[in-house]
């Protein structure tokens, strides 16, 4: 098991420890989109098959990849797509022994995907799904899980606000209703 752990870091640290800074310096430094490519983002995909315990970074460049049009478009796509995205960034949430930092970052993906049209309107298709899965996260005490879960709901809020939408508004006041009942019991 040591050296099983040990092979893998070596591994990892010599074939994707340059990808993942340079994918990252892109992410942080490009203002337009243009510039990033495909590559970058299969560099993405392949950290995001990582072991649950080292997701960490995939999912923090994932978050910051999804404000990028390009990255956005890449895992988003159409709508069938999307749908297989949003099912594999849940599962990395509510799925088998889900690690706490890796459910903070799926939260900030998901509120990340309101910045853009496409992506925000996959999460207008599939609210009802998603703000059910991601019930069982609303417990936490942890302040950045709390941040990052309201910052979800709150782009739920303008999204459907802006669209005088009164279905939607009424899940998010549900929502916050089923938050603030489990922080008061």
């Amino acid at each position: 098991d040591i050296y099983v752990h040990y092979a893998y870091n070596y591994v990892i640290s010599s074939l994707c420890s340059l990808s993942y800074h340079l994918v990252l310096c892109k992410l942080l430094t490009t203002q337009t989109s243009s510039s990033i490519e495909t590559e970058h983002f299969h560099v993405i995909e392949s950290v995001l098959k990582w072991p649950v315990d080292k997701l960490f970074p995939g999912l923090d460049l994932l978050r910051l990849s999804l404000l990028h049009k390009s990255g956005n478009a890449h895992f988003t796509g159409d709508e069938d797509s999307g749908k297989v995205f949003l099912g594999e960034l849940i599962a990395f949430a509510v799925g088998s022994q889900p690690e706490a930092k890796n459910q903070l970052l799926v939260l900030r993906c998901l509120a990340n995907m309101f910045a853009l049209p496409s992506s925000a309107q996959l999460m207008d298709y599939e609210r009802k799904w998603l703000l059910s899965e991601v019930s069982p996260l609303y417990q936490s005490d942890s302040k950045p899980f709390q941040t990052a879960l309201a910052t979800l709901v709150l782009n739920y809020c303008h999204f459907y606000a802006s669209k005088k939408c009164p279905d939607g508004i009424a899940d998010c006041v549900q929502c916050c209703m089923r938050v603030l009942n489990s922080s008061f019991n």
